[in-house]
């Protein structure tokens, strides 16, 4: 499978991460650059293009000086904005506390480097501010099973079937969404990469079984996706348009070179057929059966509302 280069998202998150280390150090050479990134020297050098088209405010005049050298190293002349403290406003730093103190709440530590920094913001907020954070009854014996790395039988209420089902799960992590609190892991009911709302798992027991080194998720910034609930739909993709996966979680999935195959979880059909239609033709639907047509019924939809 052909390396997938870095997105926006990723490529802002290390500028912001080269710059002030390269800084701090006085420069590096493009090798050890991509050793502490991990990253590819072609990336490297693409990553600091990026940053000679970066400013800051005020704007005018202070661009973030890079020199690549013949030799292989790079030296950064940071401008005024890395010798001032960094300054959020009023919003941005409530943001900032609410998401930190959710990471506490779900890796459960207590006065390290994390907490010790949200005390000082909080502090410069006017102290006193109490984050709420709904706390399910499992959430304590699925956080300690996390931390030992050890696998856990759960009771989980399926809602489409209306069911209660018991099945061991490998727990990868635990992330709070929109609200709503879900465990991440390997499911040896399903056979594959399930997430499960912690609001409807009944029970859950550690079972003393500890998790192979290789147990860990295979898509860890995916975003949440629909649980077990969700039908599972296997999707041939054309090579150039892989991009439309970055943005949605996938069971599976096997590159063919000029074709992609994945098996993803949709909840419903309009949010298939949005995709499909952003897709575009050359999308094939292979399961389940029932749904091979709905490339082509959504197109027709489409064409009869423009005539």
């Amino acid at each position: 499978m052909s390396r997938r280069g870095p997105s926006v998202e990723e490529r802002l998150a290390l500028v912001l991460a080269v710059v002030p280390w390269l800084a701090e150090r006085g420069g590096a050479t493009v090798d050890e650059i991509g050793s502490r990134f991990g990253l590819p020297a072609d990336e490297v050098i693409s990553v600091l293009s990026t940053v000679q088209c970066c400013e800051v405010p005020p704007y005018g005049g202070a661009t973030i000086g890079i020199a690549v050298f013949d030799d292989g190293t790079v030296q950064v002349d940071p401008v005024v904005a890395f010798d001032r403290p960094l300054r959020f406003t009023t919003d941005e730093a409530f943001g900032l506390l609410a998401a930190g103190r959710t990471a506490l709440a779900v890796r459960g530590e207590v006065d390290g480097p994390l907490d010790r920094a949200l005390t000082k913001l909080e502090r410069q907020l006017g102290g006193g501010i109490d984050i709420e954070l709904d706390a399910p009854p499992v959430l304590d014996e699925l956080r300690a099973a996390l931390a030992a790395r050890e696998r856990v039988r759960i009771e989980y209420y399926v809602a489409s079937r209306d069911e209660l089902t018991s099945r061991e799960v490998d727990p990868w992590s635990l992330r709070s969404v929109d609200g709503h609190w879900y465990l991440v892991g390997h499911c040896h009911r399903a056979k594959g990469r399930r997430v499960f709302r912690l609001d409807r798992i009944e029970h859950a027991e550690r079972t003393g079984v500890a998790l192979p080194d290789d147990a860990v998720d295979p898509y860890p910034d995916a975003p949440i996706a629909p649980g077990e609930d969700a039908t599972r739909v296997r999707v041939r993709v054309p090579a150039d348009r892989r991009w439309l996966l970055d943005s949605i979680v996938v069971d599976e999935l096997v590159d063919h070179g000029d074709t992609v195959e994945v098996v993803m979880p949709v909840a419903g059909r309009h949010f298939l057929e949005q995709l499909l239609l952003r897709a575009g033709p050359g999308v094939e639907v292979l399961r389940p059966d029932e749904l091979r047509s709905a490339p082509a019924e959504a197109a027709r939809r489409v064409l009869a509302r423009y005539r």
